[in-house]
């Protein structure tokens, strides 16, 4: 036989074996727990034992016998509890007879007289008519926690019972939608939508829940102005234009339910009759809310704007190759090969360029023309770049220095052979930046930068805290 085959043949023997051997050992502890009258430990071993081999005879006439004895017992139980009108424990101890019949059956057939199954459903309805009648009890006294727990029950026993269902979930929303009026009535508009939104999300049209929702977030809403912001020349005003328009974008396409945003237009065009600046009084702030239907306006002033540039320039810089030279020792006239280090050149090629802007800004409630945020925001973007180009290729390029720009082969000069120099050069050549991102891009991403910052105190603010 194939040596193979014979490993595979011996490997299901043994398995089967072991199995054998497990099971039958099993079945003899059982025996000895069914011997001491320990039936239900002896039942465990039985059923431990057919799960090994379900073809353990010994073990099947064991599960036989415990299995009647332990299923009659709950079965008295059973009978014991409906004779006293107990239904509670009836149903649990039948549907514990049950559990056990359904276990055991994939080895041994227990039987339940049909009778006991007329018993169990006369308990069981008898069961459930009492937890609803008191579930709808609890419901009427607004103890909503225990109503939920006895319409489960009944559901966990009877799916289809009544209306356990709908009441069930009536006893999740109705907590939460009388905690939605009372924060609304109490003017706390956006806890109160968001309550009524986990009200509708689990149980849709309840009671007048979207209504309560929609006047929620009417009340709840920030209506908010951006005003253009104060420059001091050309170069300051093209970086605030970016950023007042990446302040309304970013409100525009926030998911935040609470804000809605002035229209630019209208805001420009009434700012300026109004000439409303960061200098102007309470009055003057409300006045300007008033003309744009604001609750909230953004305001600001440019404080300094600088751009700096070192174009991309190239330098020829200094390395050494590293190659192998044959040589002959001239003691043993034997050939051998040698690792030297030649000077060469590459070119490098650096640039860079940095913008940083200063913005003074405030949030005012138009409405009291309370300032509820501001400050002065300092930001800088940057971007560089340094890569290098050969011809003849990189792999073997070391960094060093030159001491003399006389001869091929290193003589005077100092090569950094370390693994960390060598691959800083080296990612100089691999660097796929190769341009300088422009001073409109550079500016745009610094604008989106302070236009978050102030963004994310607008989203901080909650009139009704």
């Amino acid at each position: 036989m194939n040596r193979k085959y014979l490993f595979l043949a011996l490997t299901v023997i043994s398995l089967l074996t072991w199995q054998c051997t497990g099971s039958k050992s099993l079945s003899r502890k059982a025996d000895k727990l069914q011997e001491a009258g320990l039936n239900e430990e002896a039942a465990d071993f039985y059923y431990k034992s057919l799960q090994r081999n379900p073809r353990n005879v010994d073990a099947k006439i064991g599960l036989k016998q415990t299995g009647k004895e332990i299923l009659e017992s709950l079965l008295n139980e059973f009978y014991k509890s409906y004779s006293a009108e107990d239904h509670r424990m009836a149903v649990y101890k039948y549907r514990e007879a049950k559990d056990f019949q359904d276990m055991c059956s994939p080895f041994v057939d227990l039987q339940i007289p049909p009778y006991y199954n007329d018993y169990y459903e006369e308990s069981e309805t008898t069961y459930k008519n009492d937890l609803y009648e008191k579930a709808n009890e609890l419901i009427y006294e607004e103890k909503y926690q225990e109503a939920d727990k006895k319409l489960k029950e009944i559901i966990d026993l009877d799916p289809t019972y009544k209306d356990a269902k709908e009441l069930a979930s009536m006893t999740t929303a109705e907590p939460m939608y009388q905690k939605g009026v009372k924060l609304f009535e109490a003017g706390k508009y956006r806890e109160s939508y968001a309550m009524m939104k986990r009200v509708i999300d689990q149980k849709g049209s309840y009671k007048d829940a979207i209504d309560y929702r929609d006047n929620a977030l009417e009340e709840a809403t920030i209506t908010i102005a951006v005003s253009p912001f104060d420059v001091s020349n050309s170069s300051q005003s093209q970086i605030a234009e970016k950023i007042n328009g990446s302040i309304t974008q970013s409100l525009v396409n926030s998911e935040n339910p609470f804000i809605k945003v002035v229209d630019r237009s209208n805001t420009e065009k009434l700012l300026e009759e109004q000439r409303l600046n960061m200098e102007l009084g309470t009055e003057s702030r409300v006045q300007a809310g008033e003309m744009l239907g604001a609750n909230m306006i953004i305001t600001g002033k440019m404080m300094d704007y600088q751009v700096s540039s070192v174009p991309v320039q190239t330098s020829r810089q200094p390395a050494f190759e590293q190659i192998k030279v044959q040589k002959v020792n001239p003691r043993t006239k034997e050939k051998y090969v040698a690792t030297e280090y030649r000077k060469t050149y590459y070119n490098e090629y650096s640039g860079s360029r940095k913008v940083t802007a200063a913005l003074q800004y405030q949030v005012i409630n138009a409405e009291t023309g309370v300032v509820v945020s501001g400050g002065v925001i300092n930001e800088t973007e940057m971007d560089n770049v340094n890569y290098a180009t050969r011809k003849g290729g990189f792999k073997n390029l070391y960094p060093g220095e030159f001491s003399s720009s006389l001869g091929g082969l290193m003589k005077e000069g100092k090569v950094i052979t370390s693994y960390q120099a060598k691959s800083q050069l080296q990612s100089k050549f691999t660097s796929s930046k190769r341009e300088l991102r422009s001073e409109n891009q550079i500016r745009a991403d610094l604008a989106q930068k302070i236009a978050q910052n102030i963004v994310s105190k607008v989203h901080e603010y909650n009139p009704e805290l």
